[in-house]
């Protein structure tokens, strides 16, 4: 063993080569191409931009969720209705809007961002105004403010 530990070295890399190409590799795009990570959900998913009742609610939540985490110093005005929205499936949805940001030191600045968003209790539209049920997973374009 002690004479030739380069060549033992070559061999254990080349045996560990062969066994991920082997068996890690198909094993994990057999479980990658299966159902395994699939969730079946009410909401499929929409590649065009939509305007429906859950993506205006979503709209109106993803200013709310600004309004709380703006600085005090700044004011706001929010569009009427989103440029667009998306329902990704699962409840969940991408908002593209504009606001309009001003201080007291600035001018307005017309600024326009995107809101990631899931409603968190499914088909129960019971608490659809309540913001405890929605949960923001991404913003940006706001980054400044």
């Amino acid at each position: 063993m002690k004479k030739y530990p380069i060549l033992l070295l070559i061999i254990f890399l080349g045996a560990l080569l062969l066994f991920q190409s082997k068996v890690v590799v198909p094993l994990v795009k057999e479980i990658a191409s299966s159902d395994f990570f699939l969730t079946d959900t009410e909401t499929k998913a929409n590649p065009q931009s939509i305007d429906t009742q859950m993506t205006e609610y979503a709209f109106i939540h993803c200013n709310e969720y600004i309004r709380s985490e703006l600085d005090s110093e700044y004011t706001t005005a929010y569009s009427s209705a989103p440029i667009n929205a998306w329902d990704i499936g699962g409840y969940q949805y991408v908002i593209n809007a504009e606001i309009e940001i001003s201080s007291d030191t600035s001018a307005p600045i017309l600024q326009k961002y995107v809101c990631r968003i899931k409603y968190d209790n499914g088909s129960d539209m019971e608490g659809i105004m309540d913001s405890d049920n929605w949960s923001v997973y991404g913003l940006s374009g706001l980054d400044d403010y």
